[in-house]
């Protein structure tokens, strides 16, 4: 629950130092990904230490969502390649590709929001635009589990655990996507407030 919590205070620093850099939009998809790549990696690292067997959190979904909510195809990218690369570092080469198409399965749903919500997310902070994304989240959550089980064939006992983890932390990533839909509004005020100042 901690790690999950977390990633609310990973979200925080990597949306508003854009604002700080004053980076244009455009270029923020690099900066993101790599600020929620390099955490899901580092996430990676504590859960293959302390978490063993092999059932484990998959705690990178939420940040892997976010990294494409709001950097879209660079930032989720990025995001992408930095997780399956902690995933090959910390776990090794089994099941990699079903492990990718399950974070791609992501990936997608991650697109599909930004292309959808992104920009009305930074005009208006808007609970059913969260709600949209997170069954977006919990979509991509079981359909991507669907498609990595029927390639490596795994235990049905095993997909059950897989599976009950991954609902554990839904409503935790409610939160953690109202949070972020927040930052993502406070983000273009800045923004706003950047450009009346730079027009006086």
């Amino acid at each position: 629950v901690e790690l999950v919590l977390g990633q609310i205070e990973i979200v925080e620093p990597v949306e508003l130092r854009h604002a700080r850099l004053e980076l244009p939009v455009e270029r923020r998809g690099l900066h993101v990904g790599l600020g929620m790549g390099v955490a899901t990696f580092i996430i990676a690292w504590f859960v293959a230490e302390h978490m063993k067997g092999p059932v484990k959190l998959n705690l990178s979904i939420d940040l892997l969502l976010l990294a494409s909510l709001i950097g879209g195809w660079r930032g989720g990218l990025v995001c992408l390649g930095l997780a399956q690369l902690a995933r090959l570092v910390f776990s090794g080469p089994n099941y990699f590709l079903a492990a990718t198409v399950d974070h791609g399965v992501v990936l997608l749903s991650g697109w599909w929001a930004h292309a959808h919500f992104h920009a009305a997310m930074r005009e208006r902070f808007s609970l059913r635009m969260v709600a949209a994304v997170w069954g977006a989240r919990v979509v991509a959550t079981f359909v991507g589990l669907g498609l990595a089980q029927a390639m490596v064939n795994a235990p049905a006992e095993l997909v059950w655990q897989w599976a009950a983890l991954r609902a554990l932390v839904l409503p935790l990533s409610l939160g953690v996507l109202i949070v972020a839909a927040l930052l993502i509004r406070l983000d273009a005020q800045i923004d706003q407030q950047r450009q009346r100042e730079h027009e006086l």
